[in-house]
């Protein structure tokens, strides 16, 4: 009897985790948490913008099509054990965008998202910057067409005749180009 209870101890032992796995398994998890609040203080409100469609048109630029996208979505909905290697299918379908968002996009890791939004956040920045600068390039150019020296083509509205004489050559031209 002694040894059916010992046998059915070491068992149970047996089956309980280690210390060594339980210390793995609480450091992943204290790992994954504070990745997510160094994700949340970095990239305030990032569930809306990976949710936005100007995300979404960022990294899967060069990318998977719509329905190919949902094909991949539908799959990790259902936890299909396929999605992952049609995942991978996509990144050799798609080698830039694999190597470029891919590997980011399919990742559990928060430090995977933090560098995807750091690059969207950069990417907007500049498209703003471009577009301001467009805007400071147009009016930069009106002013200097408004500007532009005459080059003797027209007298200066400061430039008084001075003698009567020149009052009626200005006056008679005036009259003729009317």
């Amino acid at each position: 009897m002694s040894e059916a209870i010992n046998t059915a101890s070491k068992g149970i032992l047996d089956s309980m985790p280690q210390p060594e796995q339980i210390a793995q398994q609480v450091e992943a998890m204290v790992e994954t948490k504070m990745g997510m609040l160094r994700l949340a203080e970095k990239h305030e409100g990032w569930e809306d913008t990976v949710k936005s469609s100007e995300f979404i048109e960022f990294a899967y630029q060069d990318g998977p099509n719509t329905e190919e996208r949902g094909t991949y979505f539908s799959l990790l909905r259902t936890e299909d054990a396929r999605s992952s290697p049609y995942f991978e299918a996509l990144i050799e379908k798609y080698p830039l965008w694999g190597s470029k968002f891919g590997a980011l996009l399919n990742s559990d890791k928060p430090n995977d998202s933090i560098k995807l939004l750091d690059q969207f956040k950069q990417s907007r920045t500049a498209q703003q910057s471009d577009q301001n600068t467009g805007k400071n390039t147009d009016k930069k150019d009106r002013l200097e067409r408004s500007t532009a020296a005459t080059h003797g083509t027209r007298r200066s509205e400061r430039t008084k005749a001075s003698t009567e004489e020149d009052e009626f050559e200005s006056a008679f031209k005036g009259s003729r180009a009317g």
